[in-house]
């Protein structure tokens, strides 16, 4: 069954909305730090310190990685999409169940609007 939301609804959903943005906005931002230290550590001549360091950052990066994945279930528990394209975006079905009619929430402004373009 497809979730459908009319304004109302989708209203109701930002404060969901907001926790999920937040988590994923921190754990995409770790995981290019993450990547940045790896990819430093894997240049140079550190040996086998280097080598256990590189082991533990690539475990923490499993971790966010999984929980971005447990993040983006949630949202389509909810119906709705994380928009890959504009990553503080997330896309609410509309009346009829498709996001193409339905809503974003932009967690930069923080309300909710018309969907106008949607991903591909």
């Amino acid at each position: 069954m497809k979730k459908t939301y009319d304004r109302t609804d989708a209203k109701r959903l930002v404060p969901l909305l907001r926790v999920i943005s937040v988590e994923l906005a921190d754990r995409l931002t770790e995981i290019q730090l993450l990547d940045q230290r790896i990819e430093t550590l894997s240049k140079g001549n550190g040996g086998d310190r280097h080598h256990q360091e590189i082991v533990d950052l690539q475990a923490r990066l499993a971790v966010h990685h999984r929980e971005i994945r447990m993040a983006k279930k949630e949202l389509e528990r909810l119906g709705c999409v994380f928009d890959e394209s504009v990553p503080s975006r997330i896309l609410i079905p509309g009346r009829d169940g498709n996001i193409e009619r339905g809503f974003s929430w932009d967690s930069s402004d923080g309300s909710i609007h018309r969907v106008t373009n949607t991903v591909g």
